[in-house]
């Protein structure tokens, strides 16, 4: 046999392999809603009867919709979200995308704090990566202004996070609008702004994920306004890291025939 035609049977027999191993991947998914996590904070604490674990439906081709709201008994906040999620394969796709709102209903400015906790398949090797965010507020007769939150409340210019996060296995691999941002507007009405990285999307070099990607939205709101925040992280094998798992699976199989 030339030596062309054995490379090309070694990429068709490879070929197979992915295919055939991502089949077996998403077959283990299909269907069974992911256990999506969602954290909430009001100024550092979490309001009482806050669900963590909202609850999801499966919209087909490996996508699941959560859907749902939450107002404290209180009254002092709404969060309001509707989020489509693909949990990863080794060959596929984790993504998070879609929006949720946040409105305070109190006379004065608040600290709120949102998670979300996508549990996905390891998926070992390089990785590529991409997300973007629209902030939108909408504010009341007053004005009003979503802002960044500092450290140290008594000191807004010193260090603080970040109003975004993008999330492998709980660290932050990226962030958008760092501290001292603010979107603010004078009177009635709405104002927005975006940014995004890795695009075009995703075309960032991402770590190895071991178990989840998320999202995490930190920002301070004023009076009788409201947050939007729409927004999606995905995170894709890198190419060659396909080639290279597809390698070593023909690899191992082919060991485990000689013996």
């Amino acid at each position: 046999m030339s030596l062309f035609r054995r490379r090309v049977r070694v990429l068709a027999v490879a070929g197979v392999l992915v295919a055939a191993t991502s089949i077996e991947f998403q077959s283990a998914y299909a269907g069974t809603i992911p256990a999506l996590q969602m954290d909430l904070e009001y100024d550092g604490a979490t309001p009482f009867l806050w669900n963590p674990n909202p609850s999801g439906v499966d919209i087909g081709n490996g996508l699941f919709n959560f859907v749902g709201s939450f107002t404290d008994i209180f009254g002092y906040l709404t969060v309001e979200w509707n989020l489509i999620v693909s949990p990863s394969t080794t060959f596929g796709t984790a993504l998070i995308t879609g929006n949720y709102t946040v409105e305070n209903h109190t006379d004065s400015t608040h600290d709120f704090v949102v998670g979300v906790t996508l549990p996905v398949a390891p998926a070992p090797g390089a990785q590529l990566m991409g997300g973007a965010l629209t902030i939108a507020l909408q504010a009341n007769g007053d004005g009003g202004a979503i802002m960044s939150i500092p450290d140290d409340p008594g000191n807004p210019n010193g260090p603080g996070s970040p109003v975004w996060q993008a999330q492998i296995d709980g660290v932050s691999v990226q962030d958008l609008f760092q501290h001292q941002f603010e979107l603010s507007i004078t009177g009635a009405g709405g104002i927005a702004t975006s940014g995004n990285f890795g695009t075009p999307i995703p075309s960032a070099p991402a770590p190895a994920v071991l178990g989840s990607i998320g999202i995490k939205t930190a920002f301070s709101l004023t009076s009788l306004d409201q947050a939007s925040m729409t927004s999606s992280f995905q995170v894709t094998p890198a190419p060659g890291g396909l080639a290279l798992l597809a390698i070593g699976l023909l690899t191992g199989r082919g060991r485990r025939r000689r013996k």
